[in-house]
């Protein structure tokens, strides 16, 4: 028993020689082969090639003409021999053809009663006639021949030697061939179908075919009189009619047994919901018409197996989907017509491998894509294809006698750039999109990964990765370009984090730009806190107010902040510290409080200096520390974070106004700030002029002074305040003048260095120039010049009461061989303010020259020490090294050549610096400050041991001797020391160390002492022989004036 068939397989032998084992190899690759459903075309029984003769040598058995399932082969020439082997003589051969189904015409069967085809013929068989027969003799010869035109599922015959009586056959015991071929059961050697299957090995599946066309479209409710219950073969009939139509199916007819015909127009079939069967109808059908009819749904694939079929109709069927690539199947198609539908989607090339084709209509449906180039091989059909959405333009093909079609045309791609390395979306806008087509984005003749038709003018791509550089974006659809146009497209390179892409040659990556953060990728850089993107150009730059340009990636400012580098306020509010505000409201009052109080604070303040006993060269010193480390840090060196607070710091200790929020108070523009810069002076002479005539008042009421030494001592005191404030003043004020002509210039703007809100060069900078150049004639060369005038014109009476009084302030710090240091030192300052106007752009170049004249003066004030008090000579070069190390580290800051590591230690130098020398200016004024009051001070309970100590007497090691005290409040200012080519002494008469103020216990003899003082004022004379009367002279009015103490 064979193990795939489970029948018994008859021994057999070739006569061409080929064993009994060959033979046997050869079944059962033929049944692998049938296992696997692959039709053995050209093969005979057991796979026996044609013109060979297969032997049969049991006393039973079926033969039949191909082992497929399908129908036989085309131009078969099967040869079977029966010659069974048995124990005794065999009489004769019966033969039952059980199944013939073949083309009546054409292919014919023979029985022989013989070895050979010259044998008797004793049968003849075809169409679909069966019979049985007998064959006298030991032998019977079958021999079948088909043509190429039409097969069928062949013949299946069962003999058996005579000598066996029909009811000593094992019947139990004999398979069925191929199973029934899984369509059956096999009952006593024969095949009982499953319902729908009918002939001897249940091939033959028309009805179950017809069943299901019969289920899917509502077929109990036809106007057509089918019988589902019916289970034989309707076209079984015993003529040999070529073609019969069954009279009890309504719409079918048959050719050699099998359905041929299916005409069911007008029968009413409703498919709605189930659409045609999946499975193909009837495998021979010639002739499909269902126009007209309710099928729906879509055309199945199967449905062009039907290797026969010749017309198929099925417009006006209300079919969905598309046309299935499966059409190329059916070879022998004549006529396909499908108009009057709804199908879509493109022709499938299938319709142009239809070599029969005549007339093909698929006008008035959904069809798109492209007209097939190759209708053009269709030399027979008429092609009409109106009414569907065909791309523009179509081919010109004579047999298409009509067709509609539409252009594609692209409009737009946003953006119009991506990167190289794919994966970016753009978006394509045009018209003539179709959302139900695959289209596909190609770029350069690369197709996108991802293409989604949004909607007719819509499609949305994903970019591909592709080499950097120029290239176009096309539409395409179906492997070919669909739109009439393309559009420019650029592919940039994928930059690495770190690098940007150029905005000029996209395919290039640039190293970040300093100031700015580089993401990579297309993403372009944007700027670091602190930092702000020049307009137009990948530069970044330092913002003036940080905190004005937070690190975002548009690159917008801080909300209030505008314009380049953040560095202005947006309309309606006004700069105040480091915030723009809106001043409306009580946000301005405070400012004008306390720039009105300050204003009559350093009014009396100037009254106070030119009153006092004593002014302190230290606050001198105190000044100059503080106002020239402000015009060093103001520059645009790079400066490390650790200056910003001493930055802060000195703009707030040289009375910045606008921070101070003044501008803010009055709402002023900045050449209103200007004009009102020019009127500072004025003010302070007012409330000077205010406050002394309210002393000549009080004065003079209260009486005992004539109202016109009140006068004259109020106008003496007014010019001298006056002279104090423009002393004090002249670096700040002047500052803001000589400012406007401070113009630094980057890559987008000229603007003022000292208030980047204003661009130099503008109408509004124009307009305020004049003034600017005023307030430098007046405040910042004025002064000096003023000073210098002073100083010469009064040299040679410094000792005159009136002169002190007047102008004293001017004189009262320095030596009188110095008389020339206060224009000197407003000279100085002023050179230091100018030097940015000339070389605004170039701040290395300015500290460079600050440089050389910061240690000029140094040089100047070693060689003539100038201070009354020798400490201040010696705190002047402790400041001059501050500014060194600072202007150092500038310029160190501005080459950036420092690591981190350095910059972090030069910031630290720098600002501890600039701590000492502040506290050696502040421990050198109260040290000056002492010299007058310290005897006088000791005489306080409280702070008497504190004054003894030791640890205050280190600090302060020198303080003024009674005679020096007397010299002091006498002359309003420090006595005068002599001065060693070298060395600077505390004369003993004048000052006394702390070991012998400790030791002294007195005041010696007030005679003695007067010789001692006068000839010490003689003494001081010598230096300037023509002083030394006017010395002797002051020495004897103080004896005098001492003489009249002792006694």
């Amino acid at each position: 028993m064979s193990e795939r068939t489970g029948w018994k397989q008859p021994t057999s032998s070739s006569s061409s020689g080929i064993g009994r084992c060959n033979l046997r190899v050869w079944a059962t690759l033929a049944l692998l082969v049938l296992q696997f459903g692959v039709s053995t075309s050209g093969l005979c029984m057991h796979n026996t090639r044609n013109n060979d003769v297969l032997t049969l040598t049991e006393p039973y058995g079926f033969f039949w003409i191909t082992d497929g399932i399908d129908e036989y082969a085309a131009d078969a020439n099967c040869s079977i021999l029966i010659a069974p082997v048995w124990d005794q003589p065999i009489t004769g051969i019966a033969i039952d053809y059980i199944t013939v189904e073949t083309e009546a015409c054409c292919d014919h069967a023979y029985t022989y009663a013989g070895d050979t085809l010259d044998a008797p013929e004793v049968g003849r068989h075809n169409g679909t006639v069966t019979t049985q027969l007998q064959v006298n003799g030991s032998t019977a010869f079958f021999n079948f021949q088909s043509d190429g035109s039409v097969q069928r599922d062949g013949i299946i015959a069962f003999y058996h030697i005579l000598d066996i009586p029909d009811n000593e056959i094992p019947w139990v015991n004999i398979s069925c061939p191929f199973d029934c071929y899984g369509r059956g059961q096999c009952v006593d050697g024969k095949c009982v179908c499953e319902e729908g299957y009918t002939g001897g090995l249940c091939k033959n599946d028309d009805n179950r075919k017809l069943f299901a066309l019969y289920d899917n479209c509502q077929g109990d409710h036809w106007q057509a009189n089918w019988d589902r219950t019916y289970q034989s073969n309707i076209c079984n009939f015993t003529d040999w009619s070529e073609y019969t139509i069954v009279s009890t199916w309504t719409g079918i007819s048959c050719a050699n047994g099998r359905v041929s015909n299916l005409d069911m127009r007008d029968t009413g079939m409703n498919c709605t919901g189930n659409g045609l069967p999946r499975d193909s109808l009837p495998r021979y059908l010639e002739t499909i018409d269902f126009t007209g009819e309710l099928l729906t749904g879509t055309l199945p694939g199967d449905l062009f197996r039907t290797p026969y079929l010749n017309q198929l109709f099925l417009s006006n069927t209300r079919l969905e989907g598309e046309l299935p690539a499966e059409v190329s199947w059916a070879t022998a198609l004549n006529t396909l017509l499908l108009h009057d539908n709804n199908l879509i989607g493109p022709l499938p090339e299938g319709l142009t491998r239809l070599p029969q084709l005549n007339e093909l209509n698929l006008e008035n449906n959904n069809f798109f894509g492209f007209v097939l180039d190759d209708f053009a091989y269709l030399q027979r059909a008429i092609i009409l294809l109106a009414g569907n959405q065909f791309f523009c333009p179509t081919p010109n093909i004579t047999r298409i006698h009509s067709v509609t079609c539409n252009n594609i045309s692209l409009t737009s791609v946003t953006p119009n750039t991506a990167v190289s390395t794919g994966g970016d979306t753009v978006v394509v806008r045009g018209v003539g999109f179709h959302p139900g087509i695959q289209m596909s984005c190609v770029f350069g003749g690369i197709s996108s990964p991802k293409t989604e038709v949004v909607d007719w003018n819509t499609i949305v791509c994903t970019v591909p990765p592709r080499l950097a550089g120029d290239t176009s974006i096309e539409i395409w659809a179906f492997g070919k370009k669909a739109a009439t146009n393309g559009l420019p497209f650029e592919l940039l390179n994928d930059c690495a984090p770190g690098t940007y892409l150029s905005p000029t040659n996209m395919t290039q990556c640039l190293g970040c730009p300093e100031g700015a953060i580089c993401e990579g990728g297309q993403t372009p850089p944007y700027p670091k806190y602190g930092y702000h993107k020049a307009a137009d150009m990948d530069v970044f730059l330092p913002c003036f107010i940080p905190s004005a340009c937070p690190s975002r990636m548009n690159g917008a400012c801080k909300a209030g902040f505008t314009g380049p580098r953040c560095s202005q306020c947006e309309e309606g509010l006004f700069l105040k510290g480091q915030e723009c505000l809106d001043c409306t409201g009580s946000r301005g009052l405070g400012p004008i409080l306390i720039v009105s109080f300050g204003f009559v604070l350093l009014s009396a303040f100037g009254i106070w200096m030119a009153v006092t006993d004593l002014n302190l060269s230290s606050g001198t010193l105190l000044l100059f520390l503080i106002q020239i480390s402000g015009l060093i840090l103001k520059l645009p060196m790079r400066w490390h974070t650790l200056f910003g607070p001493l930055h802060t710091f000195l703009l707030n200790a040289n009375v910045n106004l606008v921070s101070l929020g003044l501008n803010c108070a009055f709402r002023l523009t900045f050449d209103e700030w200007m004009s009102l810069l020019l009127c500072v002076p004025l003010i302070f002479l007012g409330i000077i002029l205010m406050m002394c005539f309210a002393w000549v008042a009080w004065v003079t009421l209260k009486g005992g002074k004539s109202a016109i030494w009140a006068v004259r001592r109020a106008i003496d005191t007014t010019i001298n305040a006056s002279l104090a404030l423009s002393i004090l003043g002249h670096v700040p004020l002047a500052e803001q003048f000589v400012a406007v002509f401070e113009c630094a210039t980057d890559v987008e703007r000229s603007y003022m260095i000292s208030n980047p809100q204003v661009s130099c060069y503008t109408p509004e900078w124009n307009n305020s120039k004049m003034k600017a150049i005023l307030g430098c004639v007046l405040y910042a060369g004025g002064i000096p010049v003023m000073l210098f005038c002073l100083s010469v014109a009064f040299r040679k009476r410094l000792n005159d009461t009136n002169i002190l009084h007047r102008f004293g302030i001017v004189f009262d710090l320095y030596t009188e061989s110095s008389w020339w240091f206060e224009p000197y030192r407003s000279t100085y300052g002023m050179v230091l303010m100018t030097i940015p106007m000339a070389f605004a752009n170039y701040p290395a170049f300015i500290v460079t020259l600050g440089l050389a004249v910061i240690n000029l003066d140094k040089f100047v004030v070693m060689r003539v020490s100038p201070f009354r008090f020798p400490h201040s000579n010696r705190i002047y070069n402790m400041i001059i090294w501050t500014l060194n190390t600072l202007s150092i580290a500038g310029i160190l800051y501005y080459s950036e050549t420092l690591t981190e590591s350095q910059q972090h230690l030069i910031g630290v130098m720098g600002v501890a610096s600039f701590s000492i020398s502040l506290a050696a200016v502040i421990h050198s004024l109260l040290y000056e400050w002492q010299l007058l009051w310290y005897h006088d001070l000791v005489k306080v309970p409280l702070l008497s041991r504190i004054l003894t100590s030791r640890f205050y007497l280190t600090l302060f090691p020198r303080h003024l001797t009674p005679l020096g005290r007397q010299e002091t409040k006498t002359g309003q200012r420090l006595p005068a020391l002599p001065r060693p080519p070298k060395i600077q002494v505390y004369p003993p008469l004048l000052y006394e160390s702390a070991d012998s103020l400790r030791k002294r216990k007195g005041i010696e003899n007030p005679v003695e002492l007067d010789i001692q003082r006068s000839a010490l004022a003689c003494d001081m004379g010598k230096e300037a022989i023509e002083k030394g009367t006017l010395d002797c002279e002051a020495g004897e009015r103080l004896k005098g004036s001492g003489s009249s103490a002792a006694r």
